[in-house]
């Protein structure tokens, strides 16, 4: 059961040697705004900054503090994503080897690929949709699971995960049922203690709800990366 998040890590590790070695390291801070369409080795985000990744970007290593932004959309393979104080991170299309948030970060992902997401300090957010090895849900973190695909789901004792759908159940440790879209739950969902190990009990902090998400999907990050791209273009044709 650990093939496949083991073949993703060693991947993950050779592209990151790859980046490291191709490229360099960016920060951006303040009210600053990039909008990334390359690949850079390591980016730091803080102080309200904002990063726009697009199609043909990527990176080895991106942290984002203090409430910086991190929009995604359509970007390339993203080894290390780590979000701290109060960073949002928006993520429509990539592939991310491993997403961590700390500190109250929250984060709304789409069509993502990800051998670990893990929740941590009081983050929150929403999984609207994607390809997940593990997702970890820990401390007093909160996530609502609108549609995935995952062989694990640990929750810590003091997390809280809703999951939408319809016809859900969960037995023997299994939840199953059908998302909102028409496609199939089937995955496993333990508690864990402080220390990670899986605990024998019923999950008492997994909700399952049959009934469609109550807050609506999000513009932001698709009207910042449509000015990101105008402004691309006009670039390109200056010069």
């Amino acid at each position: 059961m650990f093939a496949k998040p083991l073949l993703k890590s060693l991947s993950t590790l050779l592209l990151t040697a790859s980046l490291s070695q191709a490229t360099h390291a960016i920060w951006i801070g303040g009210e600053d705004v990039l909008t990334l369409d390359s690949s850079e080795s390591s980016i730091t985000v803080t102080e309200s900054a904002t990063l726009n990744m697009i199609e043909g970007s990527g990176s080895a290593f991106i942290d984002a503090y203090d409430q910086a932004t991190i929009n995604i959309h359509n970007a390339g393979h993203i080894s290390f994503i780590d979000a701290y104080n109060d960073s949002t991170i928006n993520v429509d299309g990539a592939n991310i080897s491993w997403l961590t948030l700390h500190d109250n970060a929250t984060f709304d992902i789409d069509r993502v690929s990800t051998s670990w997401l893990t929740l941590r300090d009081n983050s929150s957010g929403t999984i609207r949709s994607g390809d997940f090895s593990w997702v970890q849900v820990l401390d007093n973190s909160t996530a609502n699971v609108l549609s995935l695909s995952t062989s694990w789901f640990l929750l810590g004792m003091d997390a809280l995960v809703n999951v939408y759908g319809e016809n859900l159940s969960y037995y023997n440790g299994l939840v199953s049922g059908t998302t909102l879209d028409g496609y199939g739950y089937s995955f496993r969902a333990y508690n864990v203690d402080s220390n990670g190990y899986i605990l024998d009990n019923i999950p008492t902090n997994i909700r399952l709800i049959n009934g469609p998400f109550a807050v609506p999907t999000p513009a932001g990050i698709a009207l910042i990366l449509l000015g990101a791209l105008f402004l691309l273009h006009r670039k390109s044709k200056r010069s």
